[in-house]
């Protein structure tokens, strides 16, 4: 055998190696994706709420957290699994067993 048919099937190799290396990288980084995809699934508030909880928000579109962010009269609104409702507070009441921390 010449020296430039030896090169020709060391090229060969080498793009057939490199195809294959493309290739497990390529799936690595799929694997990866669907699992951080999973993960924002996972912790996706849209989907929190899709299991049966609630998102309150003040006028600011803000999330209540607690009672100490919202006050008598102020209007809020709570993002259910299949829309949402407005009201308004008449009457807070604070937990003692957390109050007391």
């Amino acid at each position: 055998m010449s020296i430039s048919a030896i090169s020709l099937i060391d090229c060969a190799s080498l793009k057939k190696k490199l195809n294959n290396e493309i290739i497990k990288l390529l799936i690595t980084k799929q694997k990866k994706w669907e699992n951080s995809l999973r993960l924002l699934e996972a912790v996706s508030p849209l989907n929190t709420i899709k299991r049966g909880y609630a998102i309150v928000l003040n006028k600011d579109k803000k999330i209540i957290k607690r009672t100490s962010d919202i006050k008598i009269n102020d209007r809020i609104f709570t993002m259910l699994g299949d829309g949402g409702v407005f009201s308004n507070i008449e009457e807070i009441q604070i937990n003692q067993k957390n109050n007391a921390k």
